[in-house]
């Protein structure tokens, strides 16, 4: 009886689903539930479901992007800080100088470090192995001079083995060098890049200032508007389609941990989690997915949205071009039939979000003349009773 159902599974599945007039998203074992006649039951989810509400009512103000001098100000300083010199000072050590010392540390009466000709900043975390008030007790100090002095580890100090221990330091101070900026002018701006004048260097940084804000605005725009479709539409999915996005994403987190030589297991054990554990801590973030890629495959269908295969083609040279030498490499792999599946998926959901900006940016006048049928209409949202899963009863011939 087994084989001759798994034979004519396929074709019982086919017909029930067009009868029933349902799209399911997976496919579930058949079941006979009776034989007088015989009677094939099964268990579908359904492909989620989505109702957008008025979208096209959405109006967002696109920010104003500027930038301020300070801002670049800051950028020439930082221009400053990059090529600033160490210069010899015949004077007692600041903090931020640049010092060459012979260093001795003892802890707990067993010497733990004697080295000469220490080179570091004199500024917390300028030189490891020294709690962070070792730098404040060589302020001061002439090139020539010694001295000891006795501090405590902190108890949380990162090296166990230090914490909360008394330490001796012995210092002898050879050498002093301040940080001395550069004047802030054309000889600068030539040193930075292909600048003729300060001027030039000062123009170009705004530019890219600009540039930079630009995206920045334009991401934070689209989050915004995407937000406030999600905010308005109503989605329904089964819950294993959900199960299906946890799995990517483990799979994602995988491969990263892959590329760092760690296994899976490497890291659920330094995290002390069970893989169910990690499953259910990726369930709100495959749940986010899960909802904007329903919504947006929605918006994709109703705005008549296509990608080309001229376009997937691009973006495939594009994304190869990165890859420099193994461009081709790159190139075949991108190539391969799910690979320009995946593009042209990604392609559609920007496309998408492209479009829903478009449409929240609108002046009031053009909203007017937009056909009030395109926007669909509105819904309250309300989590389904049951999961998106039919039952299909079939009576076999």
């Amino acid at each position: 009886m087994q084989d001759a159902l798994d034979e004519i599974g396929p074709q019982i599945y086919e017909e029930a689903v067009e009868q029933a007039g349902i799209e399911p998203y997976d496919l579930n074992p058949l079941e006979i539930t009776g034989y007088d006649p015989l009677t094939l039951t099964t268990r579908l989810p359904l492909v989620p479901k989505v109702e957008l509400g008025d979208y096209h009512s959405i109006h967002v103000d696109r920010p104003a992007i500027e930038v301020s001098e300070e801002e670049i100000d800051e950028v020439l300083r930082e221009y400053q800080e990059e090529n600033a010199q160490l210069v010899p000072v015949e004077r007692g050590a600041q903090l931020n100088d640049q010092v060459i010392v012979d260093l001795k540390i003892e802890v707990d009466g067993t010497l733990l470090y004697d080295r000469d000709n220490v080179s570091f900043v004199l500024a917390p975390g300028g030189f490891t192995g020294v709690p962070d008030d070792f730098f404040e007790q060589l302020v001061g100090m002439e090139p020539g001079e010694e001295r000891q002095f006795s501090l405590v580890y902190p108890e949380d100090y990162g090296d166990e083995e230090l914490a909360g221990k008394p330490g001796v330091f012995t210092v002898v101070l050879h050498e002093v060098k301040e940080r001395e900026l550069p004047a802030l002018d054309d000889e600068l701006a030539q040193t930075v890049g292909d600048f003729e004048s300060l001027e030039e260097l000062r123009e170009r940084t705004r530019e890219v200032l600009l540039a930079r804000a630009r995206i920045e605005a334009e991401n934070e725009l689209a989050e915004t508007v995407l937000s406030k479709v999600m905010e308005l539409a109503t989605v329904e999915y089964p819950q294993v389609a959900l199960e299906h996005e946890i799995d990517h994403l483990v799979a994602d987190l995988e491969a990263r941990l892959r590329d760092q030589g760690l296994t899976l297991d490497n890291y659920l054990l330094m995290q002390g989690l069970t893989r169910d554990q990690l499953r259910e801590e990726q369930r709100a973030a495959a749940e986010r997915r899960l909802r904007r890629s329903v919504v947006l495959t929605e918006v994709v269908e109703r705005e008549g949205i296509e990608v080309t295969d001229d376009e997937i083609d691009a973006e495939i040279d594009s994304i190869a071009e990165m890859y420099g030498a193994r461009a081709e490499e790159a190139r075949a792999s991108l190539s391969r039939k799910e690979s320009r599946e995946s593009i042209r998926s990604r392609l559609l959901a920007q496309k998408a979000i492209d479009r829903l900006v478009e449409i929240a940016t609108r002046d009031e006048r053009e909203s007017a003349e937009e056909s009030p049928a395109e926007g669909g209409g509105t819904s309250i949202e309300a989590e389904p009773a049951e999961p998106a899963v039919t039952t299909v009863e079939r009576e076999a011939d």
